[in-house]
């Protein structure tokens, strides 16, 4: 992906938000599909802002966090469809390589930042933990057999996501 600024990153991960957040009021043909691909394409943008927020003014940082909380909690079930779609990555990376691995970890990371950082994101519902429990065992099972070489993990990646830090 060509480097973009933080302010670049956060305007798209808005605009994004804000579409799938139009498409989602709207009745229109494909409009779930339509909808949950513009808000993966707002995680995107919102898992690298957020790897680089350190870089961001508190208040900017501050502003962001609030606009995409506000913005995921009115987008319907495209959080939930995000959160299933991130355990598909891990378990098809872990079964059948479908995925690559830093794929997979860029999803669970993206649900973790979502949890960890963001206001509205306290918890998740418990079908959805149920969900990331299962991508998480599969994460340890297979992961030690799946990890490429030396994977780079991305500068800003927390100690915490241990998915990132596991050893062939």
């Amino acid at each position: 992906m060509k480097d973009i600024s933080n302010e670049q990153q956060m305007n798209r991960a808005v605009t994004d938000l804000e579409r799938s957040a139009a498409v989602n009021s709207s009745s229109g043909e494909y409009w779930i599909l339509n909808r949950d691909r513009l808000f993966e394409e707002a995680m995107h943008s919102v898992y690298r802002v957020t790897l680089e927020h350190r870089d961001l003014s508190a208040e900017d940082w501050a502003d962001f966090r609030a606009t995409v909380s506000t913005l995921v909690a009115g987008g319907g079930t495209a959080w939930d469809n995000f959160v299933d779609t991130a355990a598909e990555k891990i378990l098809h990376c872990a079964s059948d390589e479908w995925y690559s691995w830093v794929t997979a970890c860029e999803y669970r990371s993206t649900v973790q930042f979502l949890l960890d950082e963001f206001d509205a994101f306290e918890s998740l519902a418990p079908h959805l933990r149920e969900l990331l429990d299962d991508a998480e065992e599969s994460f340890r099972t297979y992961g030690p057999l799946l990890v490429p070489p030396g994977p780079e993990v991305p500068r800003g990646i927390p100690a915490e996501h241990w998915w990132w830090f596991i050893q062939a």
